[in-house]
């Protein structure tokens, strides 16, 4: 069992959720966690979590579960990763992994077939993260990020 958790965001934690920050070369690969809910606070396909250890706010994931494809994607359903903040201070303790496993989960529930992430690359950047994860680059860019998808079984 997991000594981690999501939790909804709510007012009893958005602070905490707010000071999750990212190691100082990572934060030019990911939004801050205010612009991710901002984004999530406009738009219904967000499905923003904290991640706790016990009682303390060590992270942020927002996935994005889209059963109608967005214009700008062709490839049917969406459901995807958009956002993985993990603090400094926690990194390497399985917590971006426990993160995505629980997306991933939950895009099960919802009868995806694949998670899809978009990600910028480079020196630094969560590339090896998503590859150890079992994460197909497919040869697709959205722009400048990367695309990668992980079948789910």
């Amino acid at each position: 069992m997991s000594r981690y958790e999501l939790r909804t965001i709510d007012e009893d934690n958005v602070h905490d959720v707010l000071a999750v920050a990212v190691a100082t070369e990572q934060r030019r690969f990911v939004a801050d966690v205010a612009v991710s809910l901002a984004e999530a606070y406009v738009d219904e396909a967000a499905w923003p979590r904290a991640i706790a250890d016990g009682g303390r706010i060590v992270g942020f994931v927002m996935g994005g579960f889209r059963p109608e494809p967005p214009p700008w994607w062709d490839e049917g359903p969406l459901d995807a990763v958009w956002r993985l903040n993990i603090d400094a201070a926690y990194q390497g303790r399985g917590v971006g992994r426990f993160a995505v496993a629980e997306v991933a989960a939950e895009a099960g529930r919802r009868g995806a077939s694949r998670l899809t992430v978009f990600y910028l690359d480079g020196t630094g950047g969560p590339g090896p993260f998503y590859d150890a994860l079992g994460f197909v680059r497919d040869g697709q860019m959205l722009g400048d990020q990367v695309v990668a998808h992980l079948p789910l079984s």
